[in-house]
């Protein structure tokens, strides 16, 4: 059964902290072992979501993704029509282990030496096992506002899946006003209320073919991407000069230059060139506005040769609610430190541009280990993820506890 109004209302933690969550994992163990590599299926993890979540009595919506054998999933547990629900929000897919060399199946969950090994338990199966344990142990009939849980794919593609997920929260899926959202990326369990947005694009540089004895006949897309980097980097100082927030690691809005391939081989002058580039701006910076100067700079650079431009993916920063409250609400709740601000981008922004509510990040790990070999995930932060949420949920005990 979930805590008391009276435990709410003192702080008092709800479970110990130093108790072993076996139900989480158990169910992160299942959620594993469902291979959701971002760019591939995830039905098989969505069934076993909505198999858990059906046994605790929730409401089931599942939907179509944006690619063939993609699905999106929301559940409702408690008065659906009810203001001041919380919205536990997630995504299920994962980086790729191609090229890695883990220990042991990084799809078969190990457990070794107080910590969990797998794909995933840090970003971010572990908050999901942790919210949905935590849906299954509460009465949804007790409850005095609901308890929504989220779940989308391809959020390690930029984003790419949530749309039709947030289609059918702001098209009804969420009847009344909510209190706020929680994005359950690893924050080591701080309360973050900010990160940066992203824009991702494919420049595609068009030359002329000729002989390389002759390199005036032709047009060299590659020298044209060459280039085009280094005018991006001339950028990259510029905006590096403007907008500054002290609260980031990288105070400021960048441009990285990913992968580029043009050329079919040496004796012929390129007629093609294809690099990726990204932008990452701060909060109360423009992401189309950068985008613009990029691709202004980039065809200032290309000279002869047709430059084309693709739009991989983007999503807006999470900026700071302007009284902060709702932050400050979670971390008293939730019985968690305010931890400010993240340089990586989540599907926050999206949910406070689209739903119009306040949206935190905060869930158990640490980046760092994420989407690296032998990823792993301390018991004891699982555990620690455990009593947040339960202390969390706990205030749609009272209705007025989250407010809304």
């Amino acid at each position: 059964m979930p805590p008391s109004r009276e435990a709410v209302r003192k702080g008092a933690p709800v479970v110990d902290a130093t108790e072993r969550p076996v139900e989480e994992e158990r169910i992160l163990g299942r959620l594993i072992a469902a291979e959701t590599i971002a760019g591939g299926s995830n039905v098989e993890l969505i069934a076993e979501i909505a198999c858990l979540l059906e046994e605790a009595n929730a409401e089931i919506w599942v939907g179509s993704g944006t690619r063939p054998g993609t699905q999106v999933l929301h559940a409702v547990l408690g008065p659906g029509d009810a203001p001041g629900g919380l919205l536990l929000a997630a995504h299920g897919d994962v980086v790729d282990v191609a090229g890695q060399d883990w220990s042991s199946d990084p799809f078969a969950m190990r457990r070794a030496g107080g910590r969990l090994y797998g794909r995933g338990t840090v970003d971010m199966k572990g908050f999901l096992a942790v919210a949905i344990a935590a849906a299954r142990r509460v009465g949804p009939e007790a409850l005095r506002a609901p308890l929504h849980l989220a779940v989308s794919h391809d959020e390690e593609l930029g984003c790419a899946g949530i749309e039709p997920l947030l289609a059918h929260l702001e098209g009804g899926g969420i009847a009344a006003p909510l209190a706020g959202a929680v994005v359950g990326e690893p924050t080591r369990m701080t309360v973050v209320d900010r990160h940066k947005g992203k824009a991702a694009l494919g420049l595609h540089l068009a030359g002329r073919a000729a002989h390389s004895s002759t390199p005036a006949a032709g047009v060299n897309a590659v020298r044209a991407a060459a280039r085009v980097i280094v005018a991006l980097d001339e950028l990259q100082e510029e905006i590096a000069g403007e907008d500054r927030d002290p609260a980031f690691s990288v105070p400021h809005a960048t441009i990285g230059i990913g992968p580029i391939a043009g050329g079919v081989a040496l004796n012929v002058v390129p007629d093609s060139c294809d690099l990726e580039v990204e932008a990452r701006v701060i909060p109360g910076q423009s992401v189309e506005a950068v985008v613009d100067r990029i691709v202004a700079a980039a065809e200032a650079a290309a000279g002869e040769a047709e430059l084309s431009v693709r739009r991989i993916a983007a999503y807006p920063p999470l900026e700071a609610s302007a009284d902060g409250e709702w932050a400050r609400r979670v971390a008293t709740l939730s019985g968690c430190e305010p931890g400010g601000a993240v340089d990586f981008g989540t599907e926050a922004g999206l949910y406070k541009e689209r739903l119009g509510c306040d949206v935190v990040v905060f869930g158990p790990g640490d980046m760092r280990r994420a989407h690296a070999a032998d990823e792993s995930l301390a018991a004891d932060e699982l555990a620690a993820g455990r009593q947040a949420l339960d202390r969390l949920i706990a205030a749609l005990l009272s209705a007025d506890a989250l407010g809304g």
